[in-house]
């Protein structure tokens, strides 16, 4: 159910699911931004290092279909997965400031 029907608010674990997704897609855009980047030598190397860590797996330079799809999921999910949980930390701690401030 998505609304509490005691409070009228939406569930926390419902705001998780949310933060977690929304974070996950914003890493995606910025994984394929600097991708684009760097294929025209727009962006430095260490900006990329430091915003998309798993951009090193794309070294590898597969052959194969399989093994270039296997890449790919690899560098953009695992930044999906990054970004999906920071933002599902500060959806915690935004979370908990809230019920704090709620509670003064």
């Amino acid at each position: 159910m998505l609304l509490d029907q005691q409070a009228g608010e939406v569930p926390v674990d419902s705001h998780l699911k949310i933060w977690f997704v929304a974070g996950g897609a914003i890493g995606v855009g910025i994984a394929i931004l600097l991708a684009i980047g760097l294929r025209y030598d727009h962006v430095s190397s260490k900006f990329v290092v430091a915003l998309w860590p798993a951009a090193m797996v794309q070294l590898i330079d597969p052959k194969t279909i399989g093994s270039k799809v296997a890449v790919a999921l690899i560098a953009y999910g695992s930044n999906f997965l990054i970004y999906g949980a920071l933002s599902a930390l500060i959806g915690v701690v935004s979370t908990r400031l809230g019920k704090l401030q709620k509670h003064r």
